[in-house]
């Protein structure tokens, strides 16, 4: 097996360093020396190290869409001569395939990253001409499979251009590990804010200027850090104008390029970060100041990073200038304990495991199967739908079930039905056993989280396994989660468990136990499910399809993969 990697982002300059060229960087990393780039830019030096092909193009037009048109002849050229030593061609950017929209490319495994489209420029103010479009929509129709990091990339994938459900991956992107800091963080008296974004009309960076002047209007005492390159000087200059123009100048600070290992150190004072972006297709700087203990409070609209974070505590997404400030107070006033749980981001989106899953979805590895058990395998009312789903498990060469039951019903549900998994995740992910029992770990409440349901909900009743509560529960009672803490909802009972036990934790937990490089299916039909589902592109199982569902879904469990 050999690759080739087509892109225009190996190493380059700091002011165009952006989430393609991490990606390159997460894709040499993960494939090492199976794996080839082929580079594409103007010839500037940029005194990096050489990729394995390099080439110049031959049309500089500075208007980059009439400028990716005319060079998609000469990409194509170039790298059909590459192609016969390789099994597998990866076109990190959608332009970067249009040479090939009239002839797609045959006997060898294609995979696309689109990374930005038309109806993404269009949402960021950009006007992209027609033909530039028809070139998106030939090379989409007829690339092999697409690996997109967001479920709002795959509605345009599905709505917008037509393409099956089946062809397409969701993989979030990584957070890098960060080396330690050793700032610390002014008090809570003088807020400081702070922005990661290249200059430019797509961040709407006049936006993010004009809500911090209605915030420093609460918070005089405010300052906001701007991180990232100029990429548009004219904007640019807008921007600057704004900032004087709102009287801002010793408020506001822009640090330009930041090399990315240097993003901890320049964040560390900061409180909150705010994202005022007319588009993103995923939302990286989210993440990583999430996984930097930095709450965010971001612009809902066209955000890719809803469809994973909406239901977390330490994002607010607004709508409106109003209910950003609100957000703000609101933000402020748990800060402490909203940083703190933040920080999970770190862990869930390491850039270890996500890029294995882009590894392994690429090369088609094995598939693992984690699945719910109520609804999902077992159908109280449907014995032949039982049957079948189990079946389905079962062709797994890897298996594990995922449940709210306690061990010991989950256990003995499984054997009574015959269904033979390697590991058993229940209590919502608070315990892990293998297929003898054996407890491989357990999460209970600690003894500071027990006083604090009990100070929240006095008559809540402890629910044990052994000597150790795993849950709490009100019988009867209906309530929200306290910060910190989960609620799931069966039968107007409330079941209540600390935050940092779900059942994504555990299956990531495990997932780095088993040293696991291959690909994961999952399957669940409830809400409790979905933070499962939406991070590992699973598969909702229900009787009637949705027409509002980012997710696939199905009747039953199934073993098809595509």
């Amino acid at each position: 097996m050999r690759l080739l990697l087509v892109t225009e982002k190996f190493k380059p300059r700091p002011d165009q360093c952006d989430g393609g060229a991490r990606l390159v960087q997460a894709l040499r990393g993960s494939f090492g020396p199976i794996l080839d780039v082929a580079q594409f830019d103007d010839g500037q030096e940029n005194n990096q190290p050489a990729p394995v092909f390099r080439f110049t193009y031959p049309n500089a037009n500075t208007n980059r869409f009439t400028r990716r048109i005319a060079n998609a002849a000469f990409i194509a050229s170039q790298v059909r001569t590459l192609l016969p030593s390789y099994t597998h061609v990866i076109f990190a950017h959608i332009s970067m395939q249009f040479g090939f929209a009239d002839a797609p490319l045959k006997d060898v495994i294609v995979w696309t990253f689109p990374m930005f489209l038309t109806p993404s420029y269009a949402a960021s103010g950009e006007i992209v001409p027609p033909e530039y479009t028809r070139l998106e929509r030939d090379s989409l129709a007829g690339t092999g499979r697409i690996l997109t990091p967001s479920y709002f990339e795959k509605l345009q994938l599905t709505r917008y251009y037509g393409l099956p459900d089946e062809r397409i991956r969701v993989v979030p992107r990584g957070v890098s590990k960060f080396p330690p800091t050793l700032s610390k963080r002014p008090s809570l008296d003088t807020p400081r804010f702070c922005s990661v974004g290249s200059i430019k009309r797509q961040k709407n960076t006049l936006g993010l200027i004009r809500l911090f002047h209605k915030i420093r209007i609460r918070y005089p005492k405010a300052t906001l850090l701007v991180i990232g390159p100029v990429q548009d000087a004219s904007y640019a200059a807008d921007v600057l104008g704004e900032v004087e123009a709102l009287g801002l100048g010793s408020a506001v600070k822009f640090t330009g390029p930041v090399v990315h290992a240097q993003l901890a150190s320049v964040v560390a004072e900061s409180h909150i970060h705010l994202s005022t972006s007319r588009c993103e297709t995923f939302g990286r700087a989210i993440f990583e100041t999430l996984a930097l203990g930095l709450p965010n409070i971001v612009a809902a609209e066209a955000n890719a990073a809803f469809d994973f974070l909406h239901s977390v505590p330490y994002v607010r997404f607004f709508n409106d200038v109003d209910t950003a400030l609100t957000d703000v107070d609101a933000t402020l006033l748990d800060w402490t304990r909203l940083s703190e749980l933040s920080r999970e981001v770190a862990d869930l989106y390491h850039d270890d495991h996500v890029t294995r899953r882009m590894a392994a979805e690429i090369v088609g590895a094995d598939a693992l199967v984690v699945s719910d058990f109520d609804g999902t395998l077992f159908h109280k009312n449907d014995a032949d739908l039982t049957r079948r789903s189990i079946k389905a498990f079962q062709s797994y060469a890897h298996r594990i079930i995922c449940s709210a039951r306690s061990f010991k019903q989950l256990d003995s549900a499984a054997v009574a039905l015959g269904i033979d998994a390697d590991y058993l995740i229940s209590w919502s992910g608070a315990m892990l056993t293998n297929r003898t029992g054996q407890v491989l770990w357990s999460m209970p409440f600690s003894t500071a989280e027990i006083a604090e349901i009990q100070a929240c909900f006095p008559v809540a009743e402890k629910v044990f396994e052994g000597r150790e509560v795993m849950q709490f529960v009100l019988r009867d009672q209906v309530v929200s989660a306290p910060l910190g803490f989960r609620v799931e909802i069966y039968e107007g009972a409330s079941y209540i468990r600390p935050w940092r036990v779900s059942k994504l934790h555990s299956v990531l937990r495990l997932l780095r136990h088993l040293n696991w490089e291959g690909r994961v299916s999952t399957f669940g039909d409830n809400q409790y499910d979905l933070e499962l589902l939406n991070y590992f592109s699973g598969i909702r199982i229900c009787r009637e399809p949705s027409t509002t569902s980012i997710l696939r879904e199905s009747r039953e469990v199934t073993h098809a993969q595509a």
